[in-house]
């Protein structure tokens, strides 16, 4: 796959351990079922292995329902997809969720979280969050999950996210955090967004 081969070579610092790590089991599910829910539309669910040996952050176009400002109060990660016989030696691998400005990757806008996921994790997980998008503004919003791995006798270190083939436009793109980085896109994957649900007012 393309863009395996891409993850895999690109270099960058280490991935940075200060913030307390979460299992996902851990994480206290709201019922969000009172809330109107939104996934972009679809053709199917696909794959990818990634290399999680450092830093790195992938980003897909942000798409929103049809109204003027949504309120977002959660965000639901899906990862549903069948990934097959691949040896991954990591057991587990670190999962954080971004939502970003396209203009500046660097800052999260929601809070920063890392929560350590199970390499065969099959399921969802609902992340909190309180953020008021306009719908007019949405194409400079980019949403995002930054992974990476710490066990340093792995030498396969590979962790998993699924994406959308999806009817609307949307790119995904590679960022990885250093000084006078750049956002990459993926030119393999035109109209692939992450693999997403939101709850929102």
């Amino acid at each position: 796959m393309k863009l395996f081969s891409l993850l895999f070579f690109i270099s960058i610092f280490s991935f940075a351990q200060g913030i307390d790590t979460i299992n996902l089991k851990e994480v206290a599910l709201v019922d969000y079922s009172k809330y109107k829910q939104f996934r972009p539309k679809y053709k199917q669910v696909i794959p990818h292995f990634m290399s999680s040996k450092n830093e790195m952050m992938l980003l897909s176009n942000f798409q929103l329902p049809k109204q003027d400002v949504v309120e977002i109060v959660a965000i639901e990660f899906l990862f549903e997809s069948k990934r097959g016989k691949r040896n991954v030696c990591s057991e587990v691998y670190y999962f954080s969720p971004k939502i970003v400005k396209e203009v500046n990757p660097n800052e999260n806008l929601i809070e920063e979280k890392i929560f350590s996921v199970k390499k065969d994790y099959k399921g969802k997980f609902i992340f909190p969050v309180n953020i008021k998008i306009k719908t007019s503004e949405i194409n400079s919003f980019l949403l995002g999950i930054q992974t990476s791995s710490d066990d340093n006798s792995c030498k396969e270190k590979y962790s998993y996210f699924d994406s959308l083939s999806v009817k609307e436009a949307s790119n995904i793109y590679i960022f990885v955090s250093y000084e006078n980085s750049k956002l990459m896109k993926t030119n393999t994957f035109n109209n692939h967004s992450l693999n997403y649900k939101i709850y929102y007012k």
